[in-house]
């Protein structure tokens, strides 16, 4: 069993320095031009920490898209940068709290880079690459720790972590430690001397190491939280001595889902059905309600234009109506969960309690509405249970 693992490296045409680890905490150079014959069990790029942010959050389970877009909601404040820059990798199980979750948030353009470098280097075997931050690793230990490097500072409680910029170093390590009332850590030194003295006598022990052994070490004996999750994936490949030897059972799983295919095609066309007789129900109902104006190819449109033209409906309009004419809108948008609705057929106002899965689902209502000619208001959201819960207003006086 191996390790190759990489850290970003400027001077490289890759930009990336590989190493090779053959056992915990021992990692040898490796020159690009023999990364093609070396076959290792784990490949990692050990991003710098330094462009990773770590947090955590609360929510109760969901799907692994939706805990990424609540992920960033939820640590919207703490972040830098306009969430459609960034991504989120979730930890998949909880650590500490039944529904909490860890999570890095790293810009795209960064994930862009570092997955070009490992392609560069690498070719069609990038697929199989984990990136990891290095913060990521050393939290993982679950104790308290202080690397000090000649490119990077790292430094944990065994709760949070942090990398530095070594010129930032020896004003924000003392600082953290007495922020966490921390003494007895245990001491990684590549740089020794970076750090006042006092630091090392408040270590519980002192390790001289290189950054890459300290690196093969962690890698060693911790999984670390991988990045490339979401639009990040990486491909899985097909073993194909696997194929032949399961082909009775491959074969059999292609007829059920040939089979579940079919269903699925009567269960669409059977949806369509419904939908055609709910269209010829509109059409009915707005030819009996608006007698005048005859047959409407949309009914829906015209509708939404009455309520969005007039301060008040009149009672006379049908309730059914005027749903019919919202339902068919919030059907259009994913991600969005009618939790109750009254109506006023005096003022004319449909009221709704909607639950959002993300504000780009709610800004995506608003739009989906105003196209529709349908002149809703949107209220003020407040986040429960990993949801967006809003108020919305149809019609009525604006």
């Amino acid at each position: 069993m191996s390790i190759l693992f990489a850290i970003p490296n400027t001077e490289t045409s890759s930009g990336l320095q590989w190493f090779l680890s053959d056992s915990p905490g021992e990692a040898d150079p490796v020159a690009e031009t023999d990364l093609s014959v070396i076959k290792a069990s784990r490949t990692v790029l050990v991003a710098s920490g330094r462009d990773v942010f770590s947090g955590r959050i609360e929510t109760v389970a969901r799907s692994e898209k939706q805990l990424r877009q609540i992920a960033l909601f939820q640590l919207e404040d703490e972040l830098a940068e306009p969430l459609s820059n960034l991504h989120a990798a979730i930890r998949t199980k909880a650590g500490g709290a039944e529904n909490e979750r860890r999570v890095d948030v790293v810009s795209h353009a960064a994930m862009s880079n570092w997955i070009d470098a490992i392609e560069a280097s690498l070719g069609k075997s990038a697929d199989n690459v984990q990136i990891i931050a290095d913060t990521s690793l050393l939290l993982e230990t679950e104790q308290a720790s202080l690397f000090e490097g000649f490119e990077t500072v790292l430094i944990s409680n065994g709760i949070n972590a942090y990398a530095l910029d070594v010129g930032l170093a020896d004003q924000m390590v003392p600082a953290l430690l007495q922020s966490w009332d921390l003494t007895g850590y245990h001491l990684y030194s590549e740089n020794q001397g970076l750090l006042s003295p006092d630091i090392a006598t408040r270590a519980a022990d002192v390790t001289s190491v290189t950054y890459p052994d300290f690196l093969a070490d962690l890698l060693w004996n911790y999984e670390g939280l991988n990045l490339r999750q979401g639009a990040y994936r990486a491909s899985e490949k097909v073993d194909l001595g696997f194929a032949q030897k399961w082909a009775g059972t491959l074969v059999l799983a292609a007829i059920c889902a040939c089979v579940w295919l079919g269903y699925m095609a009567l269960t669409v066309n059977r949806l369509e059905a419904e939908t055609d007789r709910l269209y010829q129900q509109s059409v009915t109902a707005y030819r009996q309600m608006f007698p005048d104006e005859g047959n409407v190819a949309n009914p829906l449109a015209r509708v939404t234009e009455k309520l969005r033209n007039t301060s008040a409906v009149s009672a006379d309009v049908p309730l059914t109506t005027i749903l019919s004419a919202y339902y068919t809108a919030l059907s259009k948008v994913e991600g969005v969960e009618l939790v109750s609705v009254s109506f006023s057929g005096t003022t004319g106002r449909l009221t709704s309690s909607l639950k959002f899965s993300s504000y780009q689902d709610r800004d995506k209502l608003k739009q989906v509405m105003d196209a529709a000619g349908l002149n809703i208001q949107l209220g003020g959201v407040a986040q429960e249970e990993g949801f967006l819960v809003g108020q919305a207003v149809i019609g009525g006086a604006s």
